[in-house]
């Protein structure tokens, strides 16, 4: 019995430490058209939701995604990390970070929301 106990007891604390929970998000959001630069001005206005994630939000996804990080040719002092239509970038001189991109609202996709 005080095996199964032990067991009991390890399980739940293995399930305890591997659970995820929901944390804060810091940025911004604003809708637009698919176009980033100069929309024609027959473009819907709401077919895009951009976000600009910072904080720690930004320094997990920088964290997670997989890729090398590269010089960002748009600002020299940070690195930038970019998967498909996601950018996320790191400052070292300040340990800040920042995530940029949209979602396709219609066909349910990440997409672009940085020019440079």
């Amino acid at each position: 019995m005080p095996g199964i106990v032990a067991i009991l007891f390890m399980l739940t604390v293995s399930l305890a430490l591997n659970a995820q929970e929901y944390a804060p998000l810091k940025g911004e959001y604003y809708f637009a058209g698919k176009t980033l630069i100069d929309p024609p001005d027959d473009e819907a206005h709401d077919t895009h939701m951009r976000i600009a994630l910072t904080g720690n939000a930004a320094r997990d996804l920088y964290s997670a995604m997989k890729v090398p990080a590269k010089a960002d040719r748009c600002e020299p002092d940070k690195l930038v990390k970019i998967i498909g239509g996601m950018q996320c970038t790191s400052a070292a001189h300040d340990r800040t970070f920042e995530c940029n991109f949209s979602i396709d609202i219609a066909n349910q996709r990440i997409a672009g929301a940085t020019a440079c």
